[in-house]
């Protein structure tokens, strides 16, 4: 009872401390917004962060009065970097999009508000409205049609410019609930280091952040894909029905955003469970190579662009980029792994001048040096301290985070595919140094390896002597 009594006071001080925060937040969020008016989209911010608020109590009440500060820090630097991309983009294309693939999405939605507003609001007509323009359609339709549906709710005519700033605040809150869930899945560790969790989640995201900049389905991808793996890592230890809600949301934004992440995650999965019964472990491998069968023609097939990479590389290099791409990635066999290791290759000092995009540019290349020292740090660990691979969190990330920068290589199109890596990256990197800083690591069911230590001490032979001073024998 005393437990239940102290939760709930928790919950009271951070649902006030969220209300209080609101202010301030949504003062940030007006005076970042894109638009040129933002009145009309601060019911949409306030929505946004209540959503967070409301998730936070759910998967991450533990954090306390540090929850709050944490989250507006993250929404509000999405704002942030997003309006420094879009003032860069406009004073080059003097639009708030690019006319790639950001434009097209706008366009999109804008389809869909159309559609609503002559089906009368009628979702399901406005969906197959959208899809049956090809047989791909659906793993294109996911994001404009969300960004349809919200932007209709608060403006049934609205322009392409208030699309595009529902789309960035929407990328935003994606973001900040992808931080909820990784914390919900290590609580324990979390919970003694956010700050650390938060400064490590921050520079490997980076590149993810520019994105949300942009009205893409990058956000809404990688906050799909998290839920899939948050899933996938929760059943193993207790079935409850909320985490099959997750599943089922992740699975539904996989199919209708990119598809071919599903079996990566089924596999990983599969791979990195632990079978109790070592006999077990041929049927193990026989079913991931079946998998592997299974999805081989997805896996190549979908979405693949005929534009192949040195096109790009050599269009980045014209207008100001490192020029280093091409000559990297024609490097014979490891030119691709080196190039996709550092991609987006970074800027050379003497041309940060010319670019026409330099604080984009910039992040951008912080961002790619953050994620290969990162990756050097993790392989490091995993050297010299082989028991983070029993745990079964780290494991499953590896393997996804593999099975990602793989799949980029293979793709060779734009290094944003490389992308999603980054969030299993910070999980592995904050473990890694957790293990390192504690001297100790995590088993999936959140016990410490030291307390199993501690309680079995006549089953282990310690080094220098017993934790009481007693014999090795």
């Amino acid at each position: 009872m005393k437990i239940e009594n102290n939760r709930m006071k928790i919950n009271i001080e951070n649902i006030l401390l969220f209300l209080l925060m609101s202010i301030p937040v949504l003062a940030c969020c007006y005076i970042l917004c894109p638009y040129s008016d933002p009145l009309k989209l601060i019911p949409l911010y306030f929505i946004e962060w209540i959503s967070i608020s409301i998730a936070f109590y759910f998967l991450s009440y533990e954090l306390g009065r540090k929850g709050p500060f944490l989250l507006s820090i993250i929404f509000i630097l999405s704002f942030l970097i997003s309006a420094i991309v879009v003032s860069e983009i406009k004073k080059v294309y003097g639009t708030q999009w690019t006319g790639s693939d950001d434009l097209w999405y706008l366009n999109q939605a804008g389809k869909v508000i159309k559609h609503l507003n002559y089906n009368n609001g009628n979702l399901i007509k406005a969906w197959f409205e959208l899809v049956k323009t090809g047989s791909d359609a659906w793993s294109l339709a996911g994001w404009p049609f969300i960004l349809g549906v919200v932007s209709f709710l608060f403006n049934s005519e609205p322009s392409l410019e208030f699309i595009n700033g529902v789309a960035l605040s929407l990328n935003a809150t994606f973001i900040t609930l992808v931080f909820i869930f990784i914390v919900n899945l290590l609580k324990e560790e979390i919970i003694k280091y956010p700050y650390v969790f938060l400064t490590i989640f921050i520079l490997l995201v980076l590149d993810p952040l520019v994105f949300n900049g942009y009205s893409r389905k990058e956000s809404s991808l990688h906050f799909s894909m998290i839920l899939l793996f948050v899933f996938l890592c929760k059943i193993r230890i207790k079935w409850e029905f909320k985490w099959f809600i997750v599943g089922a949301f992740g699975i539904l934004g996989l199919i209708t955003l990119r598809v071919v992440y599903i079996p990566l995650f089924l596999l990983a999965s599969f791979l990195s469970f632990e079978s109790k019964i070592k006999e077990m472990k041929f049927i193990k491998y026989l079913i991931a190579i079946i998998l592997i069968g299974l999805f081989w023609g997805s896996i190549f097939n979908i979405e693949l662009r005929d534009a192949p990479l040195r096109i790009w590389i050599m269009r980045d290099a014209i207008s100001g980029g490192s020029g280093l791409g091409s000559t990297i990635y024609n490097i014979p066999i490891v030119g691709p792994v080196i190039y996709y290791a550092i991609a987006p290759p970074p800027v050379l000092p003497w041309k940060i001048a010319t670019l026409d995009r330099m604080f984009t540019y910039l992040i951008r290349s912080f961002g790619s040096i953050v994620w290969f020292l990162s990756a050097c740090y993790v392989v490091r660990g995993i050297f010299k301290k082989r028991e983070l691979l029993k745990n079964n969190i780290f494991m499953f990330a590896l393997i996804v985070f593999i099975g990602i920068f793989i799949s980029a290589i293979i793709i060779s199109d734009d290094p944003r595919y490389k992308q999603p890596s980054n969030f299993y990256l910070a999980i592995m990197m904050f473990l890694t140094w957790y293990s390192r800083y504690t001297k100790q690591f995590s088993l999936s069911d959140g016990r410490s390896l030291a307390n199993i230590i501690q309680a079995t001490p006549s089953r282990i032979r310690w080094r220098g002597g017993s934790p009481k001073g007693g014999s090795d024998g």
